[in-house]
């Protein structure tokens, strides 16, 4: 079984992931933000892009899950390769 189409159905869209980037034993968050860089290495940004954004502006949210949410986000961004040229324009998100 691949690992990739667990990770990109329960990951992005699980609650824990943002709180547990924001942990208050760094080895937890530590884990938590280095399982969001494989998963965005592993998984196509197209699949977990729109989850992770809108969990990134859920209303209502209190400032620290939101703080670790984005944490999460950059995180699977890094893993991704965002900053690499000509990322948006392949990634299959009408960007770029």
């Amino acid at each position: 079984m691949q690992a990739a189409p667990l990770l990109q159905a329960r990951l992005p869209a699980h609650p824990a992931a943002g709180r547990g980037a924001g942990d208050e034993d760094a080895e937890v968050a530590a884990h938590v933000v280095a399982a969001a860089q494989a998963l965005g290495a592993l998984v196509a940004a197209r699949r977990w892009l729109p989850l992770a954004a809108q969990a990134a502006g859920a209303a209502g949210a209190p400032p620290e899950r939101r703080a670790c949410t984005l944490v999460v986000l950059s995180a699977l961004l890094f893993g991704a390769g965002a900053t690499r040229p000509g990322f948006w324009a392949g990634a299959g998100l009408g960007v770029g």
